[in-house]
């Protein structure tokens, strides 16, 4: 079954617990900008989350994106970049119908920290997600944090710095672990680039993630007598 029709796009979809709905991120036609967008599976409701904080318009929220829906399926977890920031920080809307207006908006962190794919544990009560500081320092750790809904605080999962960087967490249906995507930090890829030479960078795919902040190696060297490419 196809859920976009026509031309519209999108990526990053999430099912809601009963199943009835889903929640994904789709590309605004003729624009750059990316919105967090609900639909029943049947199609016939689609609609923009903002109607929830802001009638139905972007509302001041850009690059929406990894959205998560609560256990209760009263909630989205999302990250967005706010108006006047640079990064994107954590929030979650409350999709339901109310008239709370723009207080169904939570922005739960505030921070230099790059947010992304937060997920939220079984019980509802934590949400774990990736902070990502790699664009404010060379080589700095990409770790997977817990934010706790009730108290606000944040704590620190995984320290190991940019020897791993973590992806796409997800909790164990009893809560009591994660599955979580992982690449080779920045030390591992420049051990194995000097190990392997110039091969392991040009060919090897566990490196090209790491090109946003490494710069692209030298072409390969012509060896045509000619001249021309080979």
């Amino acid at each position: 079954q196809r859920l976009l029709s026509g031309d519209a796009r999108g990526h990053t979809p999430v099912l809601s617990p009963d199943g009835s709905q889903y929640a994904y991120i789709e590309f605004l036609s003729g624009t750059r900008e990316v919105i967090l967008k609900l639909d029943n599976i049947q199609g016939t409701n689609p609609r923009n989350a903002s109607i929830y904080w802001q009638n139905g318009t972007i509302g001041g929220l850009f690059e929406q994106d990894t959205p998560d829906w609560s256990p209760d399926g009263g909630w989205i977890a999302f990250t967005a970049v706010g108006m006047g920031a640079v990064l994107p920080d954590l929030y979650r809307v409350a999709v339901v119908e109310s008239d709370e207006g723009s207080t169904s908006l939570q922005r739960l962190t505030q921070d230099d920290v790059i947010e992304s794919w937060p997920a939220h544990s079984p019980d509802g009560a934590l949400i774990v997600y990736v902070a990502d500081k790699s664009r404010l320092e060379f080589n700095t750790p990409i770790d997977l944090n817990i934010y706790n809904i009730e108290t606000g605080e944040i704590t620190s999962l995984t320290t190991n710095g940019a020897d791993i960087i973590e992806a796409a967490p997800d909790w164990s249906p009893d809560g009591r672990s994660l599955i979580v995507r992982t690449r080779p930090g920045m030390a591992a890829a420049e051990a194995a680039i000097a190990e392997e030479e110039r091969g392991g960078f040009l060919y090897d795919r566990r490196f090209w993630t790491l090109s946003r902040s490494r710069p692209r190696p030298p072409p390969r060297p012509n060896n045509n007598k000619n001249g021309t490419a080979s």
